[in-house]
């Protein structure tokens, strides 16, 4: 009996050990489990936020490239004829105006998408798809930020070309900037039939185009990043 009982007494402390171990690992796990499921749930909000003020900010330079690129084709399609009537000089400034001055920067809030792949986060996404959409997005920042610096350039260039003949480059005012000076019409209406300003505007307006369809494949993306994260 003094054996058995022993080897009882064993058997049973040799059971409550390893239950105690497996319960301290389940422990351990639910605790991890609970942890992730909350580091996941904070990701997909800080991803939500991020989305959200992308897409202000894709209308907010789209709008302003819009207006440029509707205002070079303008300039292209202008028939008007000499002398210029006040009102007919003012449009033309305006145009001018606004095929140089409607340029913005496009300013990618992505601190949750970088966070996601500095920190390795990727694990936390189950959804494949919302993870392909997260990996592309930066490229697509990237691709307009490009598209974006060659559009600047081209209407810096402009802006000094106009310069160069006798055109008051003031006139930005007429573009719904509020500076505080005078300006009127000038001679910009004389350039329309210029091969080499053609060209210009032309090309500032195949600019804007890129980056509109830049802006548009964007505003997509986050489309589908948003229906991925209200399904998750």
């Amino acid at each position: 009996m003094g054996k058995q009982s022993t080897w009882l007494r064993v058997a049973v402390e040799g059971v409550v050990i390893v239950g105690s171990i497996l319960l301290a690992f389940g422990i351990d796990a639910a605790w991890d489990g609970r942890e992730q499921s909350q580091r996941r749930e904070a990701l997909l909000a800080a991803i939500s936020s991020d989305m959200a003020r992308a897409r202000l900010e894709v209308d907010r330079v789209a709008s302003f490239h819009r207006t440029g690129q509707n205002a070079a084709a303008d300039l292209l399609n202008y028939r008007g004829e000499a002398p210029l009537e006040e009102d007919q000089a003012r449009l033309v400034d305006s145009l001018v105006a606004a095929t140089w001055g409607s340029t913005a920067s496009y300013d990618a809030p992505l601190g949750a998408v970088e966070s996601l792949f500095g920190a390795g986060g990727l694990d936390l996404l189950t959804d494949p798809e919302l993870a392909f959409e997260l990996t592309a997005f930066p490229s697509l920042v990237a691709d307009l930020a490009r598209e974006q610096v060659l559009l600047q350039s081209m209407a810096i260039d402009l802006h000094g070309y106009l310069g160069t003949q006798g055109v008051d480059t003031s006139l930005s005012a007429v573009n719904s900037f509020d500076v505080p000076w005078e300006t009127g019409p000038s001679n910009a209406f004389g350039l329309i039939g210029s091969p080499l300003f053609r060209g210009m505007v032309s090309m500032i307006w195949y600019r804007y185009s890129n980056t509109t369809n830049n802006l548009d494949a964007m505003r997509e993306a986050i489309t589908r990043i948003e229906s991925f994260l209200a399904a998750s």
